[in-house]
């Protein structure tokens, strides 16, 4: 069995389509002949498939993708598949691989097999590389990736330069980010869970991908992923730079800190839409504008379902309100103490009430009172 893998794996590690595929048969070749075009393309530093346990004999088995991305990733993730593995004893490699699909079941711990990615879905993948992001897409879609990537660099430049000399040192975050790109939803939704529902008011999201085997919780454990639906205005419109710009820094804001479990609704989506809109005063004035009206008890938005209301405008006020506390932040205490309040918060949320007398001097309480005088004398026409 194990030579079967050693074998897969070098012909991927050399490029050699032959003898990758010859390790398949049946429908499987012609799925497989397509992922091995697609995984030629990434600028991979580990790609290697292997059981997820030991595999003893034919039958279905589950196996692995482990793989890195030279530049985005800071440990290698994975994605699990189902095999049926045939036995031909007459064959000098006598295990063969008749059928590829999703496992029925996630490894232990975990919610999601992660599959499928782009390379599984698209018959011809497009992909661009630049520093440490990558954008990949369909290939009938090659023309407007190549249009939308210069803004997608350049709001990771944004974001990671941004952290680089304001962030602490002490604290990693990820430096670099995959990015898809897709207008079509059910696609879109598919991506690392399969999703069934569909939110329409999700322009984007961050997938965080685990790392294969992570020894600490408390260390790096996760890759990212950002999904980005090309047909929304962002990309449509006659304003669609800004539109790129600005959801890229968004979601790769979310891909940096990906890597730790995730904190308080309002402080992920806050630090996004503040890196989102930083530096850019008349758009930050314009979102502030849209709470007028807006119910506000003095305290930042509830998380899950209420956070991500199925009304807009509701919505759009909750993002609005958790960026305003992050600004609040910056403006008051100065982007290197807001940067490592946001660090320490997402590495370590069981210590949220200390941060704000750590780095602050103030009771949690104290805070967000101080914060809601701010946001009512910058927003006379928000609502109580």
């Amino acid at each position: 069995m194990g030579r079967l893998f050693d074998e897969l794996n070098e012909a991927l590690k050399e490029k050699d389509e032959t003898s990758f595929t010859s390790h398949f048969n049946g429908a499987a070749k012609d799925k497989q002949r397509k992922v091995f075009r697609n995984l030629a393309k990434v600028p991979f530093s580990v790609a290697r498939f292997q059981p997820l346990r030991e595999a003893a004999a034919a039958g279905y088995e589950d196996v692995v993708f482990v793989h890195q991305i030279e530049g985005v990733d800071v440990v290698p993730v994975y994605e699990q598949y189902t095999w049926k593995l045939k036995f031909d004893y007459k064959s000098e490699s006598p295990f063969s691989v008749s059928e590829v699909r999703e496992s029925d079941t996630p490894w232990v711990g975990l919610d999601a097999t992660y599959y499928p990615a782009p390379w599984d879905v698209y018959d011809d993948m497009t992909v661009v590389k630049q520093g440490h992001v990558v954008v990949v897409s369909d290939k009938k879609y090659a023309r407007s990736t190549q249009r939308y990537a210069p803004y997608i660099f350049r709001a990771g430049d944004e974001d990671f330069s941004f952290w680089d000399e304001k962030g602490p040192a002490d604290v990693s975050v990820t430096k670099g980010a995959m990015v898809i790109l897709e207008p079509n939803r059910k696609i879109y939704n598919s991506f690392f869970s399969g999703r069934d529902e569909n939110d329409s008011l999700e322009a984007g999201s961050t997938v965080s991908v685990p790392a294969y085997e992570s020894k600490s919780r408390k260390r790096l454990q996760f890759g990212s992923r950002v999904i980005m639906d090309s047909s929304l205005s962002r990309f449509t419109s006659s304003t669609w730079r800004d539109g790129v710009q600005r959801i890229s820094r968004h979601e790769i804001a979310h891909a940096m800190l990906a890597h730790f479990s995730p904190p308080a609704t309002w402080l992920a989506e806050g630090f996004a839409e503040f890196m989102e809109l930083r530096g850019n005063s008349s758009a930050a004035r314009a979102d502030a504008s849209s709470l007028n009206g807006h119910s506000f008890r003095g305290l930042p938005p509830s998380g899950g379902e209420d956070f991500y209301s199925d009304d807009a405008r509701e919505r759009a006020g909750n993002y609005t309100l958790s960026r305003l506390a992050v600004q609040y932040m910056a403006e008051k205490y100065g982007d290197e103490k807001t940067l490592r309040f946001v660090a320490l918060f997402y590495s370590d949320p069981a210590n949220e009430e200390k941060l704000y007398a750590t780095l602050f001097g103030l009771e949690e309480d104290n805070f967000w009172s101080q914060w809601a005088s701010w946001v009512r004398a910058k927003n006379p026409g928000i609502g109580s």
